[in-house]
């Protein structure tokens, strides 16, 4: 997954933080650096759209009741060395 629109791609990793709710982290890995860690959130997932491919950033899924099969989520960008929420 190529996240910050340079040459190399980096690694997506959702780490599991509870055995309830699929709750965990997503890390961006780069180079065997960790580069982005997000909040913990239940049912977290990661995706990149057409979009994102092309410009950078990435779209973390996350559920935001318990028991609940509705999502939310939270588009970042890559600006500046960092990645930060889209506005």
């Amino acid at each position: 997954m190529n996240v910050d629109s340079e040459i190399d791609a980096e690694t997506a990793i959702v780490i599991p933080t509870a055995m309830t709710q699929g709750a965990g982290k997503v890390w961006i890995v780069n180079n065997g650096e960790l580069v982005f860690e997000s909040e913990e959130a239940m049912r977290i997932s990661i995706e990149q759209t057409k979009e994102q491919m092309v410009n950078g950033g990435f779209r973390i899924w996350f559920a935001t009741e318990v028991n609940s099969n509705d999502k939310d989520y939270m588009d970042y960008i890559y600006k500046d060395g960092q990645f930060i929420p889209e506005e």
